[in-house]
């Protein structure tokens, strides 16, 4: 039996945006991985395409620094670099996360903090309307 599975778990690097190609949905998601520990410890950045309602569902839920595991598929495809007017030709890994292979982790503190403060702060103003008021005012 034949089979062409990665599972990569990280963090996300940046917040992925969606994009539209020939009617599909795509998002590119790079994932920071990091291997090793102490002086040893070597992050890698891993881009990942993902598309279909997974692409909609990642830009939707998916923040910076967020976990992330994903199933993907893997490929090669050929491309051409040059360097110093000498062209190389180099083998590079495709992923593309499969049909419901992104997995949501939990959320960064930072990103988790700033949300909550934002809700506890309009939550307070509508029950409170004038509570933001006296506190600014000094006495």
């Amino acid at each position: 039996m034949n089979q062409n599975i990665a599972i990569i778990g990280g963090n996300v690097v940046r917040k992925p945006e969606l994009r539209h190609y020939n009617d599909n949905a795509v998002t590119n998601i790079t994932l920071a991985v990091s291997v090793g520990y102490g002086e040893k410890e070597k992050t890698h950045f891993i881009p990942i395409s993902v598309w279909g309602k997974g692409a909609e569902n990642s830009a939707q839920y998916l923040d910076k620094g967020q976990q992330c595991l994903i199933e993907a598929q893997v490929t090669t495809r050929k491309r051409m670099i040059t360097q110093e007017m000498v062209g190389k030709e180099i083998n590079e890994l495709v992923l593309t996360a499969r049909p419901g292979g992104v997995q949501f982790g939990r959320k960064s503190q930072s990103s988790t903090n700033t949300q909550t403060q934002t809700q506890n702060a309009t939550q307070s103003q509508t029950e409170h309307p004038q509570a933001g008021f006296e506190a600014e005012m000094a006495f």
